[in-house]
This record gives structure tokens, C-alpha cells and sequence, in this order.
């Protein structure tokens, strides 16, 4: 009987101890990436407020996406600013449904990516893209300070919503 005992420990010694390093690490890299995750989203609070700062004082000439050339008026430089803010929020969603459990994605995602085809399908939007990144037609990924997966979402959305205006604009014979 002591023998079986002494079996069954070296066993779950055997067993156990590879389960426990195994959840040990794997604990780390979660607690890491919460890190990175808290970090990355108190960075878009502050941005995010201080957007607001400058929608509240776009006379100042802090916003620095374009030149007050490219933007002559207050309520353009009011506009420009507040797609800065849509498209931080769009993209912060983007990568909350990136980084969720598959359920939730579902369950979530789907209004957002609606909301998202709601603005590429908003010609002043597209216009603000196109001056701020590239032209939806020729620019490539990664032209832009926003994640890659989110910039490439939005570049297939963009082109999607053109086409389609185009095929509505065109005349019916």
C-alpha cells in the first residue's frame, strides 16, 4: 500500500509539476498583456481629452492634421477634429474585438462594424480620411499612427462605400 502511495505522488509530482509552470507562465503573459492593454487605454484617455481641448479652442492652431490652409474655416477644423475623436473610438473598438473572447466579439462587434460602414459611407468622412491618411484607392497600410489591422479594416470599408457611391451617382439609362 505504501508503494502505491509513493507511485501515486511521483505521479502527480510528475504530472503536476509541468501543469504548474505551464500556469504560471501562462498567468505572466496575461498579466502582461493587461499592462500593455491599461497602458494603450489610458494613452487613448488622454488623447482623447485632449482632442477635446482642442475642439474647444480651435483657434489656437494646435491641431496639427493639416495646415490652416487645408482647413479655412473653424467649423472645418471642428469637423476634422471630431472624426479624429470617431475614428479613435472605432478604432479602440476595434481593438477591444480583437483582444475579446469569441462570444463577446459577436455579440458586440457587429453594431460597431455597422457604425463604421455608416461613416465610410459619409462623404465629408471619406474626404477627412483621404487628406488625413491616403487616397482609399492607392495609399498603402501602414500610412497612419492607427493599429494596422483597424487601418486595413477601415481602408476595405472605405472602398467598399466609394464604389458604391459611385454606383448610386451613376445615371440610370
Amino acid at each position: 500500500m505504501n508503494q502505491i502511495a509513493q507511485l501515486a505522488v511521483s505521479l502527480m509530482t510528475l504530472i503536476g509539476a509541468p501543469i504548474a509552470v505551464y500556469l504560471f507562465f501562462r498567468d505572466r503573459s496575461i498579466e502582461r498583456q493587461d499592462r500593455i492593454n491599461e497602458v494603450y487605454r489610458r494613452s487613448s484617455d488622454r488623447y482623447a481629452g485632449f482632442l477635446g481641448l482642442m475642439l474647444s479652442h480651435t483657434d489656437t492652431g494646435v491641431y496639427l492634421h493639416g495646415d490652416d490652409e487645408d482647413l479655412p474655416t473653424d467649423l472645418d477644423r471642428r469637423r476634422s477634429i471630431l472624426f479624429e475623436i470617431v475614428t479613435q473610438m472605432l478604432e479602440d473598438a476595434y481593438l477591444v474585438y480583437e483582444r475579446s473572447p469569441n462570444g463577446q466579439r459577436k455579440q458586440q462587434w457587429a453594431g460597431w462594424l455597422a457604425y463604421i460602414r455608416m461613416y465610410c459611407a459619409h462623404t465629408p468622412y471619406i474626404a477627412w480620411w483621404e487628406a488625413r491618411i491616403g487616397d482609399v484607392e492607392t495609399a498603402k497600410e501602414g500610412a497612419s499612427s492607427y493599429d494596422l489591422g483597424f487601418e486595413t479594416l477601415m481602408f476595405e470599408e472605405l472602398r467598399k462605400a466609394k464604389r458604391q457611391i459611385i454606383v448610386d451617382a451613376a445615371p440610370v439609362l
